[in-house]
Protein backbone atom coordinates (compact mmCIF):
# COMPACT_ATOMS: atom_id res chain seq x y z
CA UNK A 1 0.00 0.00 0.00
CA UNK A 2 2.73 2.48 0.94
CA UNK A 3 4.25 2.02 -2.46
CA UNK A 4 0.81 2.49 -3.97
CA UNK A 5 0.62 5.72 -2.44
CA UNK A 6 3.66 7.00 -3.27
CA UNK A 7 3.41 6.03 -6.96
CA UNK A 8 0.06 7.59 -7.18
CA UNK A 9 1.06 11.02 -6.31
CA UNK A 10 4.29 11.17 -8.02
CA UNK A 11 2.43 10.23 -10.75
CA UNK A 12 -0.21 13.24 -10.22
CA UNK A 13 2.54 15.67 -9.32
CA UNK A 14 3.75 14.52 -13.53
CA UNK A 15 0.38 14.87 -14.55
CA UNK A 16 0.45 18.59 -12.85
CA UNK A 17 3.55 19.55 -13.90
CA UNK A 18 2.72 18.51 -17.68
CA UNK A 19 -0.28 20.99 -17.22
CA UNK A 20 0.94 23.84 -15.76
CA UNK A 21 4.06 24.20 -18.49
CA UNK A 22 1.40 23.64 -20.73
CA UNK A 23 -0.32 26.51 -19.45
CA UNK A 24 2.62 28.46 -18.85
CA UNK A 25 4.28 28.54 -22.33
CA UNK A 26 1.01 29.71 -23.71
CA UNK A 27 1.11 32.79 -20.78
CA UNK A 28 -2.14 31.67 -19.27
CA UNK A 29 -1.77 33.49 -15.84
CA UNK A 30 -3.81 32.72 -13.17
CA UNK A 31 -4.06 28.99 -14.42
CA UNK A 32 -0.26 28.43 -14.64
CA UNK A 33 0.07 29.06 -11.11
CA UNK A 34 -2.64 27.20 -9.74
CA UNK A 35 -1.43 24.65 -11.89
CA UNK A 36 2.34 25.05 -10.63
CA UNK A 37 0.77 25.23 -6.58
CA UNK A 38 -0.94 22.13 -7.13
CA UNK A 39 1.92 20.38 -8.26
CA UNK A 40 4.08 21.45 -5.86
CA UNK A 41 1.11 20.86 -3.08
CA UNK A 42 1.54 17.09 -4.56
CA UNK A 43 5.07 16.88 -3.14
CA UNK A 44 4.47 18.86 0.09
CA UNK A 45 1.57 16.35 0.44
CA UNK A 46 4.45 13.14 0.10
CA UNK A 47 6.59 14.96 2.66
CA UNK A 48 3.63 14.43 5.04
CA UNK A 49 3.37 11.14 4.33
CA UNK A 50 6.69 10.24 5.11
CA UNK A 51 5.55 11.22 9.01
CA UNK A 52 3.18 7.77 9.10
CA UNK A 53 5.30 5.16 10.75
CA UNK A 54 8.95 7.10 9.80
CA UNK A 55 11.42 5.61 12.17
CA UNK A 56 13.34 9.17 11.37
CA UNK A 57 10.36 11.59 12.41
CA UNK A 58 12.78 14.48 13.12
CA UNK A 59 14.29 14.38 9.78
CA UNK A 60 11.17 13.75 7.78
CA UNK A 61 9.37 16.38 9.78
CA UNK A 62 12.41 18.56 8.54
CA UNK A 63 12.15 17.49 4.69
CA UNK A 64 8.64 18.37 4.83
CA UNK A 65 9.13 21.91 5.81
CA UNK A 66 11.62 22.22 3.59
CA UNK A 67 9.06 21.08 0.80
CA UNK A 68 6.47 23.69 2.68
CA UNK A 69 9.34 26.30 1.56
CA UNK A 70 9.56 25.19 -2.10
CA UNK A 71 5.64 25.39 -1.80
CA UNK A 72 5.98 28.75 -0.84
CA UNK A 73 9.07 30.12 -2.99
CA UNK A 74 7.21 28.10 -5.95
CA UNK A 75 4.52 30.92 -5.71
CA UNK A 76 6.17 33.49 -5.39
CA UNK A 77 8.28 33.64 -8.01
CA UNK A 78 5.19 32.58 -10.65
CA UNK A 79 4.16 36.12 -9.31
CA UNK A 80 7.14 37.52 -10.18
CA UNK A 81 6.39 36.03 -13.98
CA UNK A 82 2.50 37.65 -13.55
CA UNK A 83 3.36 41.11 -12.25
CA UNK A 84 6.41 42.17 -13.62
CA UNK A 85 6.58 45.86 -11.87
CA UNK A 86 6.82 43.26 -8.32
CA UNK A 87 9.04 41.67 -9.90
CA UNK A 88 12.17 42.85 -7.11
CA UNK A 89 10.07 41.89 -4.37
CA UNK A 90 9.05 38.55 -5.30
CA UNK A 91 12.36 37.42 -6.14
CA UNK A 92 13.77 38.71 -2.90
CA UNK A 93 11.06 36.66 -0.98
CA UNK A 94 11.07 33.84 -2.94
CA UNK A 95 15.08 33.39 -2.88
CA UNK A 96 14.59 33.23 0.98
CA UNK A 97 11.56 31.01 0.64
CA UNK A 98 13.88 28.31 -0.94
CA UNK A 99 16.68 29.29 1.10
CA UNK A 100 15.00 28.81 4.32
CA UNK A 101 14.13 25.70 2.82
CA UNK A 102 17.47 24.32 2.53
CA UNK A 103 18.25 25.18 5.80
CA UNK A 104 15.53 22.78 7.01
CA UNK A 105 16.91 20.45 4.15
CA UNK A 106 20.25 20.93 6.16
CA UNK A 107 19.24 20.38 9.56
CA UNK A 108 17.55 16.90 8.35
CA UNK A 109 20.54 15.96 7.28
CA UNK A 110 21.80 16.26 10.48
CA UNK A 111 19.23 14.59 12.51
CA UNK A 112 19.98 11.79 10.22
CA UNK A 113 23.45 11.61 10.58
CA UNK A 114 23.26 11.89 14.71
CA UNK A 115 20.19 8.85 14.65
CA UNK A 116 23.14 6.68 12.84
CA UNK A 117 25.63 7.82 15.47
CA UNK A 118 28.11 9.43 12.25
CA UNK A 119 30.30 11.72 14.09
CA UNK A 120 34.03 13.18 13.42
CA UNK A 121 32.97 14.75 10.03
CA UNK A 122 32.38 18.25 11.25
CA UNK A 123 35.42 19.38 9.18
CA UNK A 124 33.17 18.23 6.42
CA UNK A 125 30.40 20.67 6.62
CA UNK A 126 33.18 23.57 7.52
CA UNK A 127 35.42 22.55 4.39
CA UNK A 128 32.20 22.53 2.21
CA UNK A 129 30.55 25.64 3.81
CA UNK A 130 34.11 27.72 2.88
CA UNK A 131 34.27 26.11 -0.67
CA UNK A 132 30.20 26.79 -1.23
CA UNK A 133 30.84 30.56 -0.45
CA UNK A 134 34.49 30.91 -2.63
CA UNK A 135 32.72 29.21 -5.80
CA UNK A 136 29.52 31.43 -4.65
CA UNK A 137 31.92 34.85 -4.66
CA UNK A 138 33.35 33.26 -8.22
CA UNK A 139 29.83 32.82 -9.90
CA UNK A 140 28.96 36.38 -9.02
CA UNK A 141 32.14 38.08 -10.09
CA UNK A 142 32.35 36.30 -13.24
CA UNK A 143 28.71 36.95 -13.61
CA UNK A 144 29.36 39.27 -16.68
CA UNK A 145 31.74 36.76 -18.67
CA UNK A 146 28.88 34.05 -18.04
CA UNK A 147 26.28 36.39 -19.72
CA UNK A 148 24.80 37.58 -16.72
CA UNK A 149 23.73 40.55 -15.40
CA UNK A 150 23.30 40.70 -11.38
CA UNK A 151 23.00 43.96 -10.77
CA UNK A 152 20.99 44.43 -7.80
CA UNK A 153 20.99 41.13 -6.61
CA UNK A 154 24.84 40.30 -6.26
CA UNK A 155 24.63 39.67 -2.07
CA UNK A 156 21.50 37.83 -2.72
CA UNK A 157 23.04 35.73 -5.50
CA UNK A 158 25.87 35.17 -3.61
CA UNK A 159 24.09 34.03 -0.25
CA UNK A 160 21.73 31.29 -2.51
CA UNK A 161 24.49 29.88 -4.68
CA UNK A 162 26.70 29.27 -1.86
CA UNK A 163 24.08 27.58 0.17
CA UNK A 164 22.55 25.32 -2.77
CA UNK A 165 26.27 24.31 -3.52
CA UNK A 166 27.28 24.36 -0.01
CA UNK A 167 23.63 21.22 -0.07
CA UNK A 168 25.12 19.71 -2.61
CA UNK A 169 28.23 18.54 -1.21
CA UNK A 170 26.78 17.56 2.04
CA UNK A 171 23.87 15.42 0.28
CA UNK A 172 27.01 14.03 -1.86
CA UNK A 173 28.85 13.35 0.88
CA UNK A 174 25.93 11.64 3.06
CA UNK A 175 25.06 9.35 0.06
CA UNK A 176 29.00 8.16 0.09
CA UNK A 177 28.71 7.34 3.66
CA UNK A 178 25.09 6.12 3.71
CA UNK A 179 24.64 4.76 0.64
CA UNK A 180 20.42 4.83 0.69
CA UNK A 181 20.95 8.80 0.67
CA UNK A 182 22.05 8.81 -3.24
CA UNK A 183 18.39 9.58 -4.02
CA UNK A 184 18.85 12.95 -1.80
CA UNK A 185 22.21 13.80 -3.68
CA UNK A 186 20.63 13.07 -6.91
CA UNK A 187 17.96 15.69 -5.66
CA UNK A 188 20.22 18.17 -4.68
CA UNK A 189 22.24 17.77 -8.37
CA UNK A 190 19.01 18.39 -10.28
CA UNK A 191 18.32 21.46 -8.09
CA UNK A 192 21.83 23.04 -8.53
CA UNK A 193 20.75 21.92 -12.82
CA UNK A 194 17.55 24.09 -12.31
CA UNK A 195 18.78 27.18 -10.13
CA UNK A 196 21.56 27.42 -13.27
CA UNK A 197 18.88 27.18 -15.65
CA UNK A 198 16.87 29.90 -13.83
CA UNK A 199 19.64 32.27 -13.76
CA UNK A 200 20.16 32.20 -17.17
CA UNK A 201 16.57 33.12 -17.47
CA UNK A 202 16.42 35.81 -15.21
CA UNK A 203 19.86 37.12 -15.35
CA UNK A 204 20.48 36.27 -18.26
CA UNK A 205 17.91 37.53 -20.68
CA UNK A 206 16.49 34.73 -21.47
CA UNK A 207 13.10 34.50 -19.01
CA UNK A 208 10.89 34.08 -22.55
CA UNK A 209 12.68 31.21 -23.71
CA UNK A 210 9.60 28.34 -23.34
CA UNK A 211 12.75 25.89 -24.08
CA UNK A 212 14.80 26.68 -20.67
CA UNK A 213 11.39 27.31 -18.79
CA UNK A 214 10.40 23.63 -19.70
CA UNK A 215 14.05 22.17 -18.65
CA UNK A 216 13.92 24.61 -15.86
CA UNK A 217 10.73 22.90 -13.84
CA UNK A 218 11.06 19.66 -14.93
CA UNK A 219 14.60 19.25 -13.34
CA UNK A 220 13.32 21.58 -10.52
CA UNK A 221 10.20 19.12 -10.35
CA UNK A 222 12.25 16.10 -9.91
CA UNK A 223 14.41 17.44 -7.31
CA UNK A 224 12.02 17.93 -5.22
CA UNK A 225 10.18 14.78 -5.87
CA UNK A 226 13.99 12.75 -5.41
CA UNK A 227 14.03 15.27 -2.13
CA UNK A 228 10.56 13.73 -0.71
CA UNK A 229 11.18 10.19 -1.69
CA UNK A 230 14.64 10.34 0.21
CA UNK A 231 12.27 11.03 3.32
CA UNK A 232 9.38 8.49 2.16
CA UNK A 233 11.01 5.33 1.89
CA UNK A 234 13.68 6.23 5.27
Amino acid sequence: MHLYIYCFLVSLCVVAVALFLSLRVTKRGEYSLIAKTFASLVFVVLGFMSLLGSNYEATCTLITLGLVFGLVGDILLDLKVMHPEKSDAYLNTGMMAFGAGHVMYFFAIVTYISDKVVTGYGWVVLASLVFALLVGALIVRFAPQLKMDFSGYKVQNWLYSSVLIFMTLISLFLAFIVPQAGMLAAGFILFLASDLILSMQYFGGKQESAGLTIANHVLYYFAQIMIATFAFFI
